[in-house]
């Protein structure tokens, strides 16, 4: 499975983390850092939602078309329960 373009958004968010600390150092106004702070979380989702359909599009449907449903349903749970925790 290629994951290159996760690893690129990985290095994209973690450029978009170094500028926050670079501002914060810089004494740059708090709306300027706020923005750039919302945009490392916009990608931290995106990036979350786009492995989240991967494993959904390979490793559940998989699941299903071996008539696994144990799996298939051991999948899910498990993936409703990373996303759940506070």
């Amino acid at each position: 499975v290629d994951h290159s373009s996760e690893v690129v958004r990985v290095h994209r968010i973690i450029g978009q983390l170094e500028g926050v600390e670079r501002m914060i150092v810089s004494n740059r106004l708090c709306p300027q850092v706020l923005q750039q702070e919302q945009a490392a979380i916009f990608g931290l989702t995106s990036l979350k939602m786009e492995i989240l359909k991967r494993h959904l599009n390979e490793c559940v449907v998989e699941s299903t078309q071996t008539a696994n449903l144990s799996k298939f349903v051991e999948q899910v749970l498990k993936i409703v329960q990373i996303q759940t925790r506070k």
